[in-house]
């Protein structure tokens, strides 16, 4: 199935090859977003989950966001989100 997104798989080692050159970037953003079945492994009520990541002016920041297909109250799929990225961000010693 063709996708209108490039994987991680495929873009790290570009990714990789702008980071290691002699002259950094003075600006980037990369949006990472769940796959569908990540996604609805964390919550059946979202569209996709997204990590975004962007570095200006030697500072590195992330965030996530959460879209969701109809509105709801339960926040317990972005919480989920948020915990894992938490944690997978610390496992690296990124934060």
């Amino acid at each position: 199935m063709a996708s209108e997104f490039i994987s991680w798989e495929n873009l790290r080692p570009m990714i990789y090859q702008l980071m290691s050159g002699k002259k950094l970037p003075s600006y980037f953003k990369i949006v990472l977003s769940t796959n569908e079945e990540k996604t609805k492994s964390l919550s059946t009520e979202a569209s996709t989950f997204f990590l975004n990541i962007i570095y200006k002016d030697n500072v590195i920041t992330c965030s996530t966001a959460c879209a969701y297909a109809t509105f709801t109250m339960d926040k317990t799929g972005e919480q989920l989100w948020d915990n894992k990225m938490q944690k997978f961000l610390l496992s690296y010693d990124f934060i």
